[in-house]
């Protein structure tokens, strides 16, 4: 999550910050929501498309108003399956459920 640089424009809880943490969804409660956001999709397949075609489907609201699509969409690249898989089952572990 640090090396690839996703909390350089996501806030997680728990992640060293940056200035521009604010320009992407928050991903605090994201291993709740993730199945929500699209239809007929697992929160973990709805992971996996964010980080592999991050185009397919933006978010409305970010912190600082809409969402723009500045996400890198070379991570399928950059990235080895589990590597992937690490960083969705990450995600997936972000809630804020006791």
């Amino acid at each position: 999550m640090i090396r690839t640089g996703c909390n350089s424009c996501h806030f997680t809880t728990g992640l060293p910050e940056a200035d521009s943490a604010m320009l992407g969804p928050d991903q605090t409660n994201l291993g709740a929501i993730a199945g929500t956001r699209r239809e007929g999709y697992t929160a973990e397949e709805y992971l996996r498309e964010a980080i592999l075609e991050p185009s397919a489907f933006i978010v409305e609201e970010c912190p600082l108003g809409p969402c723009l699509q500045v996400m890198p969409e070379n991570y399928g690249e950059q990235l080895t399956e589990e590597e992937i898989d690490a960083i969705v089952a990450y995600l997936l572990s972000l809630t804020t459920d006791e």
